[in-house]
């Protein structure tokens, strides 16, 4: 696999889109309800704190995977992570609170975060997940994709 070649997958914004405009109505239905209440200002809280994520991740460069030889990198928020090939396992797809999605162990070349990989794995089974599946992808279709990847990465480093 050639040093230049790079993938960059975006995630859903139809959905980020819907979830804005959910969580703005339901914003709107507690302000207009009776605020004597207190669980109107807790949904208005939590649906305005919706609003304002949903805005930031139809930002440009706000939410991307991008695949190259050395590794993939996700980013959420403007936060970017990123992970070396050989740290990685295998990716799969598995369900985490009934919601399907790319996930993976990591492999013994991956030095960091030891006690929150092993509360990860014991709580869902992985060490680590993908948070979106990215431009309209399945779980499997990601999976396989990133599946491929990290195989030719291998491949193009072993003599």
């Amino acid at each position: 696999m050639a040093d230049e070649l790079e993938l960059i997958l975006r995630p859903n914004r139809r959905r980020y889109l819907l979830l804005l405009l959910s969580c703005a109505g339901l914003a709107a239905g507690a302000l207009t309800a009776r605020k004597s209440d207190p669980m109107n200002w807790v949904g208005i809280l939590l649906f305005g704190s919706g609003v304002i994520v949903f805005s930031l991740l139809l930002l440009p460069g706000s939410a991307y995977l991008k695949l190259d030889s050395a590794g993939f990198t996700f980013c959420t928020l403007f936060r970017a992570h990123s992970t070396g090939w050989c740290e990685v396992d295998s990716f799969q797809v598995g369900r985490i609170a009934g919601r399907k999605m790319v996930v993976f162990n990591f492999s013994n070349l991956h030095p960091r975060q030891r006690v929150l990989r092993k509360l990860s794995s014991a709580l869902s089974g992985y060490e680590a997940g993908l948070p979106e599946t990215y431009a309209g992808l399945s779980a499997e279709e990601l999976a396989a994709m990133l599946n491929d990847w990290r195989e030719r990465a291998r491949r193009s480093t072993v003599p």
